[in-house]
């Protein structure tokens, strides 16, 4: 788990590294400030459901209510994200890229109910391949975006 963890935050910094390298000190500025807003509601959207879906031994919730609660948060952190935006001063650019984060953060917010999963199963393989895809795919994506979009 800790090793995927690892990976993923290497990869979110090569991200920066890599926007520096290739001078683009602005949009650096830009993706700080975009993944700053959208975790200030990812975390609030999350209601740290992986801790209750872990500890329920006794099963009082079904394996549905887990993933439908997560849909609900997922939806809820895209609406509260782009409430926010359509209110805000923000450039046209930057609210683009603020609600792109904002259905990466409900991915990752329906990512939860799977590693809870896999936690519960003992599953820490599929674990640490989740967590470092989730950081190498990221890195490549954005990486391959703003290669060909320049911005």
């Amino acid at each position: 788990m800790v090793g995927g963890n690892i990976i993923s935050a290497i990869c979110m910094w090569l991200i920066t590294l890599y926007l520096v390298r290739v001078n683009a000190l602005e949009d650096l500025g830009t993706l700080s400030l975009v993944q700053s807003l959208g975790l200030v509601f990812f975390v609030f959207c999350t209601f740290r459901l992986i801790n209750v879906q872990i500890s329920d031994v006794n099963k009082e919730f079904s394996e549905v209510d887990y993933y439908f609660a997560r849909v609900l948060s997922a939806i809820l952190c895209i609406s509260l994200i782009s409430i926010y935006i359509l209110f805000s001063n923000y450039s046209y650019l930057i609210k683009i890229c603020c609600l792109v984060y904002a259905f990466y953060y409900a991915l990752m917010i329906l990512k939860e109910y799977f590693s809870a999963n896999f936690q519960i199963n003992k599953k820490y393989k599929n674990i640490f391949i989740s967590n470092s895809l989730n950081g190498l795919l990221s890195c490549l994506g954005f990486v391959i975006a703003f290669y060909f979009t320049e911005n």
